[in-house]
């Protein structure tokens, strides 16, 4: 087909420049939510695309295990390091029966 050679070359570009754009030693994938409801995790993703994170940068995790209602998803996004920055603490906000793990508790 005429043309499919262009496109292929166009495609695998596109792939190699998204494989440099979150290398390991570009930054970090973050976990911003652990949680079993697909709802909530559509609903961060909502919240995410709003706040301008492009898809790209983001990746859905399904952790399976058995029995199948205890599999999660867990969301990340990528973070780029930038020079100078110190490594801080990220808490990830995990649902899990009777309340939240991961979060800090405000008790102190």
């Amino acid at each position: 087909m005429p043309g499919q050679g262009k496109r292929k070359r166009r495609e695998a570009a596109a792939r190699d420049r998204e494989a440099a754009r979150t290398d390991s030693g570009a930054g970090r994938w973050e976990a911003v939510l652990e949680t079993a409801d697909r709802a909530e995790l559509r609903a961060c993703l909502r919240r995410l695309r709003e706040a301008g994170v492009a898809d790209e940068l983001m990746r859905i995790d399904l952790l399976c295990r058995r029995p199948v209602e205890h599999s999660t998803y867990r969301l990340s996004r990528f973070v780029e390091d930038t020079a100078g920055v110190e490594d801080r603490d990220v808490s990830v906000r995990r649902r899990v029966p009777g309340g939240w793990a991961g979060a800090r508790s405000e008790r102190g």
